[in-house]
């Protein structure tokens, strides 16, 4: 797509703070979901190990934005199904990247352009496949 990607500073659920165009350098896999959103809930568990395969990976970054309107439901979703990933509240930033539903994944390049937008889950087998050479193409790419 190569595409700019609108920068953001958003919150997490840890108290921390994090903003996209600090990760310049580094491929960055957005995933904007929400707890009520049944394909979103599917696609966790895959999302997870995910992270988890790239998890000596200093050059990738994994941020789910929750879409949720109330960010109180999010935490304990988040402990009791034992994800290690960031999770961030959305504040506008799903308007600005033009999501028209959820799961959206966005995968950034090194260079903070949008590389790849995909929505909706395909199912573990082409979600795995997809996300692995897209993640493992832009790490390999060249600034």
């Amino acid at each position: 797509l190569d595409l700019a990607a609108p920068d953001f500073e958003l919150g997490d659920t840890e108290g921390g703070t994090w903003r996209l165009s600090e990760l310049a350098g580094k491929v960055v896999v957005l995933n904007y979901w929400a707890t009520w959103c049944g394909p979103c809930i599917a696609e966790m568990p895959y999302y997870q190990g995910l992270v988890d395969e790239y998890s000596d990976a200093t050059d990738v970054v994994f941020l789910a934005i929750s879409t949720d309107s109330d960010p109180s439901v999010v935490a304990p979703f988040i402990d009791q199904s034992g994800y290690t990933f960031p999770v961030l509240f959305d504040q506008e930033s799903a308007a600005d990247f033009r999501i028209s539903g959820v799961p959206a994944s966005f995968l950034i390049g090194k260079d903070g352009l949008i590389k790849y937008r995909t929505t909706g889950f395909p199912g573990p087998q082409l979600y795995l496949r997809e996300m692995h050479l897209r993640i493992d193409a832009l790490r390999a790419a060249e600034q």
